[in-house]
């Protein structure tokens, strides 16, 4: 378990800098502003998928998951 804590705590260092640096792109991309949200729109989509998964399959799975 205390293991797991340890990779859990060194993804909350990685992620921030992540998601400065995704910003910082997108806006200096040049976009018009749709295509800004939709860009952070997606980012965040394909950032929550690791959350969104497993609780899917939970969810669909049931007492079988």
């Amino acid at each position: 378990m205390e293991a797991q804590a340890r990779a859990s705590a060194r993804w909350q260092y990685r992620l921030p800098p992540l998601t400065i640096a995704a910003g910082a792109s997108i806006a200096s991309a040049g976009l018009p502003v749709g295509q800004q949200i939709a860009s952070l729109a997606i980012f965040v989509l394909i950032g929550s998928l690791g959350l969104l998964a497993p609780l899917g399959v939970f969810l669909v799975g049931g007492e079988r998951a």
